[in-house]
């Protein structure tokens, strides 16, 4: 039962985000007695993952599309701001995100990341070696991607799960485990650095401006017939979250190395703008709006279309909305 909860697990987490495997495999160094133990609760389970998901893959006729997507990222992704295994060196780089989701809590890092020095110290030199790999194997997991935007982060979460559970294991040193709780639970509820009520208040007003436009979008479209539109942009807080007529895919246009490095997204691209009535362009790229304006400047124009014409549309709006001509 365990190997199948360990296998299922695993398949969820790495199916999700395959950089999970580099902290799971961190988190069963640093919890695994012996190479018996490792090859048992990760080993096995990785390998009935690895089996299912190749299954799942060809059964659902994903498997090509699959080495498409993993082709790319190896040959142009990871490399694209220098080598992966450099980024595995910026160690400080967790200090720093803890520290800026809470005061003190990346010296609690620091505290839980030597602790198995302290608690497990009969086992030196083996701890050291051990908590050394899972640490580097994390950064190395953060920094896969060359961005460290905030939600990279959670890669390191079943890192930080493993130093937890060393601490809590560590019946021998009970006092010393139960300072480290009690500060890292002072620094997480007590020490805030969210800044919200700034984040909120910016929140709302991007929210209120975006209400009126989706508003718009979805009037002109029920008066003109149509159920959809294009949505030609960056992602984040866009206004297609807030129409009730879902926009065509692909949704958002993240990076301009997907229009240049991947033929299909790039004919996907053209293919839908061609047969979409409506575009909504908001913040892009130069180089993705030189490839799609030609098709703009032919097919569309700003003009609203004379049945929706009397429509008002929202001042100051960030987007331009082609319509297709008739």
């Amino acid at each position: 039962m365990l190997i199948a909860i360990s296998a299922i697990g695993i398949l969820g987490a790495c199916g999700f985000k395959e950089p999970f495997l580099f902290p799971i495999l961190a988190a069963s160094i640093l919890l695994c007695e012996n190479l018996k133990d490792w090859c048992f609760r990760f080993l096995l389970p990785l390998g009935i993952a690895i089996i299912v998901g190749f299954l799942l893959l060809l059964i659902l006729g994903w498997f090509g599309d699959f080495l498409h997507y993993f082709e790319f990222m190896q040959q142009f992704w990871v490399n694209r701001f220098g080598s992966p295994y450099k980024r595995a060196m910026q160690f400080w780089i967790l200090w720093e995100d803890m520290n800026a989701f809470s005061y003190g809590l990346g010296w609690i890092l620091v505290v839980l990341l030597f602790s198995p020095f302290i608690l497990h110290k009969e086992k030196l030199p083996n701890i050291a070696i051990k908590t050394l790999v899972a640490f580097l194997l994390t950064c190395f997991a953060v920094g896969l991607g060359g961005e460290y935007y905030n939600h990279h982060f959670i890669f390191a979460i079943p890192f930080y799960f493993a130093l937890f559970a060393l601490l809590l294991n560590a019946e021998k040193n009970i006092n010393f485990a139960s300072i480290i709780l009690v500060l890292l639970s002072v620094t997480v509820l007590n020490l805030p650095n969210s800044n919200l009520e700034v984040i909120a208040n910016n929140k709302e007003r991007v929210r209120r401006e975006q209400l009126k436009e989706a508003a718009y979008i979805d009037t002109v479209l029920e008066k003109a017939g149509f159920k959809r539109y294009m949505y030609l942009g960056r992602n984040g807080e866009q206004v297609y979250a807030w129409t009730t007529h879902s926009p065509e895919g692909p949704y958002f246009i993240q990076y301009t190395e997907w229009m240049r490095d991947i033929p299909k997204f790039r004919e996907t691209v053209f293919s839908m703008l061609l047969n979409s009535q409506l575009v909504v362009m908001g913040q892009i790229q130069e180089p993705v709006r030189n490839a799609v304006q030609p098709i703009l400047d032919q097919y569309f124009t700003l003009e609203p279309w004379d049945n929706v014409l009397g429509i008002p549309r929202p001042e100051n709006t960030q987007y331009k909305i082609y319509f297709k001509r008739k």
